[in-house]
């Protein structure tokens, strides 16, 4: 925080020596906000019976508030200081001292990016800090800013597609927060040109940004979530895997069985004869020998692919490094032709979301590696407004050319991973040397070549196309329109296999409908609104809110969030050992968030 408030002084302090011959006074506004937000959650979700239990998981209470200061100068000058702008936001969330819940969570972070609970109890965060500088001619206008700051590229509502600039803070939110509460500032240098006239264009523009800050999605703390129910209010994803059935993995111990029968000249005592590369069958496990008991006593898994017990787990960020020729930079050109707006997009950076690396979860204390590949995005917006209906039509589009997803196949049949993790644990040498008499080279003759590490780059797609319009129904709000916007989503991963072994949590092609209504009653005192997300594997999202504020001043807000449909983990095994009928809808595959629905009570105060 020390290193942020010294950047943050130096970059005034320049912009005030750049500007030192200029004659100004400065016009500053202050204004914030204090709040308290309750959200009692229902574990097993609406759908399963409504608040049967229940559980507190947030009393977070927060200020922010945002210092402008813009320098009024006696004479007009072609070159100045615009505006210095600071935004801090800090909080305590109460739920960590009135419940024992959580006690089992770390309490300090141990590296860069991997939270502890006091990251979650209490945040002191310079949100944003930044200085513009203003250029401008008759016809153009040139803004350098300088500083921690946030972007919002695209048209989407509650998708990121083109938005990619600012990664997402997960850690204390469930998704569609307010999305600047949501995005991650970063350190950056940004420029904007604009030209009122350019041919047929009313107006063109371009951004570039620079931008050496590098940071990853933030998740809650992620350590020992799946050995203990303990884990953070808001992980998600790796404390149901220890409830789910992981067919694939008994599968991939089926291919290692299959491979040592093929070899030779194995060492004495182990009985290897039997077995074969089609085995599918878990009800003669007695005929695997030695080699059943190492798998099942120093992995994590059973040969019908469930977690025997509640590992540990460690869980550990990658990241490039925040040099110069690590950079990450973006450009956006935008045009306007009478009502027609549009933006072409490139940004050079590094994936967000972590591609999840599975490689060493079968040692005896599991290691998950969160990697971030390298990744180029090539995108395109447009927003036009229709009079002959008096509605928006919106849209975007984007190309990732490396993104990182979860593939078993990318483990050269799934051997590497577990059987390398075996053979480097410890215990199982001792098995293998002391019990049955292998040597190094015996047990390095079952090694394999390197290959991925159960996540593959491809290149993905991403489609929206949204209409804003704004109707009469005057039987539910006689004196104000209801605005109403709908939205189709589509994403597609190019070469993607659709084998649900595999292929575990995601399908090439994922599709989605949203609308969203929203008006005001008593002359916009009460705010209610209404979001429905449909995925077309079976799940529903739902989000309801009404506020209250007599003045804008202090304000009342009621909200829900809930998921409703297919679990994720609804699997039916017929008799040839295959698992099917897997919903891997990015709702439920691995979060199974239909067994998640939350209110929430929001008191707070604007000044």
């Amino acid at each position: 925080m020390k290193k942020v408030l010294k950047i943050a002084v130096l970059a005034v302090f320049l912009a005030f020596w750049f500007c030192a011959d200029y004659s100004f006074a400065l016009d500053t506004e202050f204004h914030g906000r204090v709040q308290t937000n309750f959200v009692l959650r229902d574990p097993d979700g609406f759908e399963y019976g409504f608040f049967d239990d229940s559980e507190g998981v947030q009393w977070r209470n927060e200020i922010k508030f945002d210092i402008t200061a813009r320098p009024e100068y006696e004479t007009q000058h072609r070159f100045w200081l615009d505006k210095i702008f600071l935004s801090y936001r800090g909080a305590y969330d109460a739920i960590f001292d009135v419940t024992d819940r959580y006690d089992g969570m770390r309490e300090k972070s141990p590296a860069d990016f991997e939270l502890g609970r006091d990251d979650l109890e209490y945040e002191n965060d310079l949100r944003e800090a930044f200085v513009d500088f203003l250029l401008e001619t008759e016809n153009t206008s040139t803004t350098m800013r300088l500083g921690r700051q946030l972007v919002q590229w695209g048209e989407a509502d509650g998708f990121n597609i083109i938005n990619i600039v600012n990664p997402l803070d997960y850690s204390h939110n469930m998704f569609f927060e307010n999305p600047d509460d949501l995005a991650i500032p970063l350190w950056m240098a940004r420029f904007n040109y604009s030209m009122s006239r350019l041919g047929p264009f009313q107006n063109v523009g371009l951004e570039v940004l620079l931008v050496p800050d590098i940071r990853p999605t933030q998740m809650a703390p992620m350590d020992n979530a799946i050995s203990t129910r303990s884990c953070a209010p808001y992980m998600f994803g790796f404390h149901q895997l220890k409830d789910a059935p992981l067919p694939y993995f008994g599968v991939l111990v089926d291919q290692t069985l299959g491979k040592l029968a093929a070899l030779e000249n194995l060492p004495p005592g182990v009985s290897l004869a039997t077995l074969g590369s089609d085995v599918q069958s878990v009800n003669s496990l007695e005929a695997y020998g030695d080699t059943v008991k190492i798998i099942e006593t120093y992995s994590n898994i059973d040969l019908q692919g469930s977690l025997m017990w509640d590992p540990p787990l460690d869980v550990h960020e990658d990241i490039a490094a925040r040099t110069f020729d690590n950079m990450e930079y973006g450009v956006r050109l935008q045009a306007a032709y009478e009502s027609f707006i549009a933006n072409l997009y490139f940004y050079h950076g590094w994936q967000n979301d972590g591609a999840v690396d599975w490689s060493e979860l079968a040692r005896p204390r599991g290691t998950v590696w969160f990697k971030h590949p390298e990744q180029d995005m090539f995108g395109f917006s447009f927003n036009v407004y229709l009079p002959f209906i008096n509605a928006v039509l919106r849209g975007e589009e984007c190309l990732v050319s490396k993104m990182g997803w979860l593939d078993i196949t990318g483990m050269n049949g799934g051997l590497n991973g577990i059987l390398d993790g075996l053979l480097d644990d410890p215990g199982v040498q001792y098995i293998l040397k002391e019990m049955n008499g292998w040597t190094d080279e015996d047990i390095d003759a079952l090694r394999l070549p390197p290959s991925t590490t159960g996540w593959v780059s491809k290149k993905t797609w991403w489609h929206l196309i949204a209409l804003d319009k704004d109707l009469w129904i005057r039987w539910l709000n006689p004196h104000d329109m209801i605005g109403t916007s709908w939205q189709f989503y589509w994403r597609h991963i190019s070469g993607w296999s659709d084998d649900h072994l595999t292929a575990v949590f995601k399908q090439s092609d994922n599709y989605r409908l949203t609308g969203y209504f929203y008006t005001d009653y008593l002359h916009g005192q009460i705010h209610p609104e209404l979001m429905l997300m449909y995925d077309t594997e079976g799940t529903w999202m739902t989000m309801a809110s009404v506020k209250y504020s007599k003045d804008g001043r202090w304000y009342f807000k009621l909200s829900q969030m809930s998921f409703w449909g297919n679990g994720g983990w609804d699997r039916v095994r017929p008799g040839t050992g295959n698992w099917v009928d897997v919903n891997t809808s990015d709702f439920t595959a691995p979060y199974d968030l239909p067994s998640v629905s939350e209110v929430s009570f929001k008191v707070g105060y604007n000044w």
